[in-house]
């Protein structure tokens, strides 16, 4: 009867056993799931600001590029004297500069 109490016991200790682990494991489950989930809405949040950025990057790589020929074009007698004919009404030596009425 001893033995029979005893083996009793210990299957019920090894179920005892097994149900903590299962409830362990569960929680483990559970929690690497969330965290998970988390993970991947804050990665797809992180790709949409990537592509906003790199966006942003691609016209102020633009605007740049824009910006360097101007300086190139500002560094051109040729052009600067056509500015200061249009804008400004400079002249060449001898030329007469003839004002008509837009229409």
């Amino acid at each position: 009867m001893n033995d029979l109490d005893s083996s009793l016991n210990r299957m019920k200790g090894q179920k005892r056993r097994l149900r903590v682990l299962g409830v362990v494991i569960t929680a483990f489950c559970l929690w690497a799931g969330f965290t998970w989930y988390d993970q991947q809405a804050t990665l797809l949040e992180k790709k949409e600001e990537l592509k906003e950025v790199q966006q942003l990057a691609d016209q102020v790589k633009l605007e740049n590029d824009e910006l360097k020929y101007q300086v190139s074009r500002l560094n051109d007698r040729d052009y600067i004297a056509e500015i200061a004919r249009r804008d400004y009404y400079l002249s060449k030596p001898g030329e007469i500069i003839f004002l008509t009425p837009d229409r």
